[in-house]
């Protein structure tokens, strides 16, 4: 309702005719008990005023709830209004249920905090008016919690005459680590019989043994994964149509080191920024405004900096133009400069047939009907000297 702006009998209705049990767009949604539905929904427009205070004292204080994506919200209060209403639903089946329903819809950068808090020393139950008397334990030995360091993709089109002007596009994670909070009465250690410890070095644990409530031997470990897969940066000017040409204009780094780049210009040529080519329209950097960074547009005068993509994949098709500019056009010499990068991977999830470790080969393919000007450099991050083998071919 955040996003639709519609009442709660719309939703009501949209929903029961023509989301559960149905398919959408391929998607099978299987059959949902539509009273239960609705009373998820009614409550918690109810329940909202209540509901909101008790989350947010959940949440880190870097991350309150008006901060959080609207469909995370609304999972978020779901989940709270079940957890305090419906005591007939067990309530590791209801954070079970709702964790997935967060990763189904939300993107993962959005997910960057977690925290585990059980109901001992300070008691929902109490706030709602409940009993103060269960202490709070927290046990288990087969947790993940995955830390995306690098975004899934990029793709940046273009369908109008202008040019197409990229500034930096950086997609490591950066400084920002996330959040992991444990808050309970009890964080129990190894006790004697208890299932032992997995191996941080693998990436996928044994099931844990699972132990009825209130009984020993117990213990508490999890694994914190960083995960590192292979960006897909695509950047398109498209020719949707009679469209006058327009040029790809490189004014900032594009920092995708064991990614695909991918930048294909349908009318017109791939330039990095010299002099004057952007003056009046250059971003000069940003500024905080709103909450956000908001870019400034001045007249820097001549462009001074040295634009550089770093990569694992490069693919850089100009099917009706050319890729950097020759002395001859009128100096300087202007080219798209690229440093490459062959590394290793240790994610089964990511290598071949899960065999790990498995090098990434550099990989170039350049296409132009014009002149290419390129300057290749080349990183090895994960062989040692006497290991480094290669080779290289040109054809035109």
């Amino acid at each position: 309702m955040d996003i639709a702006g519609a009442g709660i009998n719309e939703i009501f209705a949209e929903f029961e005719s023509h989301w559960l049990g149905r398919e959408v767009e391929g998607e099978a949604y299987l059959p949902a008990e539509a009273a239960f539905f609705r009373d998820i929904v009614s409550g918690v427009v109810r329940e909202q005023r209540k509901l909101d205070p008790l989350i947010d004292e959940a949440l880190s204080k870097s991350w309150p709830l008006k901060r959080i994506e609207a469909v995370l919200r609304a999972a978020l209060r779901a989940g709270a209004y079940e957890l305090d209403h419906r005591r007939d639903v067990p309530a590791r089946v209801v954070v079970s249920e709702y964790a997935d329903v967060a990763a189904a819809f939300v993107e993962r950068d959005e997910t960057g905090m977690v925290k585990f808090e059980t109901n001992g020393r300070e008691d929902l139950n109490a706030k709602a008016g409940g009993s103060d008397n269960n202490e709070s334990v927290i046990y288990g030995n087969a947790g993940e919690i995955y830390v995306q360091e690098l975004w899934d993709s990029v793709l940046i089109t273009n369908d109008s005459n202008r040019k197409l002007v990229i500034n930096d596009i950086d997609v490591t994670s950066g400084p920002n680590d996330p959040d992991i909070d444990i808050i309970a009465d009890t964080v129990p250690e190894n006790e004697t019989g208890a299932p032992a410890n997995a191996d941080p070095a693998q990436d996928n644990d044994p099931g844990a043994v699972e132990h009825p409530e209130n009984t020993s031997p117990k213990t508490f470990e999890f694994d914190i994964l960083h995960k590192f897969p292979t960006t897909d940066v695509q950047i398109l000017n498209q020719q949707p149509g009679a469209i006058g040409d327009s040029d790809i204009v490189l004014d900032g780094d594009i920092e995708n080191p064991i990614g695909r780049t991918y930048i294909k210009n349908d009318r017109g040529n791939l330039f990095s920024d010299n002099a004057l080519d952007l003056d009046g329209i250059e971003s000069t950097g940003v500024t905080p405004s709103g909450g956000h960074l908001v870019a400034v547009f001045a007249t820097p005068g001549a462009d001074t900096d040295y634009e550089l993509i770093r990569t694992n994949r490069l693919q850089l098709d100009m099917p009706d133009g050319s890729i950097g500019r020759q002395l001859n056009d009128g100096p300087p010499r202007v080219p798209v400069a690229a440093e490459m990068v062959r590394f290793k991977h240790i994610d089964p999830m990511i290598c071949p047939g899960g065999v790990v470790p498995c090098l990434f080969d550099i990989q170039v393919q350049v296409r132009a009907s014009g002149d290419v000007v390129l300057d290749l450099t080349g990183n090895e991050r994960s062989q040692n000297a006497s290991e480094i083998a290669g080779s290289s071919s040109v054809s035109w």
